[in-house]
């Protein structure tokens, strides 16, 4: 299903980038998801933006774009890693998955990654396990959690209880931080989604 307003939001975010990839899946679209789909073509159309295919996306030069922070974001995590026993990547997906090849290729790796009871449904995640929250809450020594799920997903998951005994890492002044319950409720998670937008853009430049 296609979320208009979530488009509107991230894209208000993104714009500012040079380029940016949409991706969709159109065998699960309803008739209405397609009508949403020529609203936002209509929308980046309307505001200047130029499509390429993907035979020609390959012939771009996606050097260009610099990060201010993110020298101190990553700076920032190596940081968190040393000062911790045991860091841990809350959530096992796509996100969790980018953020562990980053952070490999500066010979960091998390000791596992972590879900919400109920919700693990693979056993590990580029050969590191993955645990539930309530097999990890009795961690002693100092841990660490970094978050590896949506911005907008962040108030419901780090406000839980059972994080309390953890640090939470989140890049910019709410770095490496105790007492999740202020955190979650708390901390901008714009500047936490443009670490991510890094993350993809750093891995893609690679991989070009």
């Amino acid at each position: 299903m296609i979320d208009l307003d979530f488009f509107k939001s991230e894209y208000d975010r993104i714009k500012e980038y040079p380029y940016f990839v949409m991706q969709g899946h159109p065998s699960f679209w309803r008739e209405e998801d397609y009508a949403r789909f020529k609203e936002m073509l209509q929308i980046l159309i309307d505001d200047g933006n130029e499509f390429v295919t993907a035979e020609k996306i390959g012939q771009l030069d996606i050097s260009g774009y610099k990060n201010q922070s993110s020298e101190a974001w990553v700076d920032s995590l190596e940081s968190f890693y040393t000062t911790h026993d045991k860091v841990f990547y809350y959530g096992a997906g796509e996100i969790g998955r980018e953020v562990y090849k980053f952070m490999n290729l500066r010979g960091f790796k998390p000791y596992g990654f972590v879900v919400s009871d109920g919700k693990r449904d693979v056993s590990d995640v580029c050969g590191v396990s993955v645990f539930e929250l309530s097999e990890i809450k009795a961690e002693t020594g100092k841990c660490g959690i970094v978050p590896t799920i949506l911005g907008r997903t962040h108030n419901q998951i780090l406000s839980n209880q059972a994080l309390s005994s953890f640090d939470i890492w989140l890049p910019g002044d709410m770095s490496n931080v105790s007492g999740n319950m202020e955190v979650g409720l708390n901390h901008n998670t714009e500047v936490y989604d443009r670490f991510v937008d890094y993350v993809r853009y750093d891995l893609s430049l690679r991989s070009w």
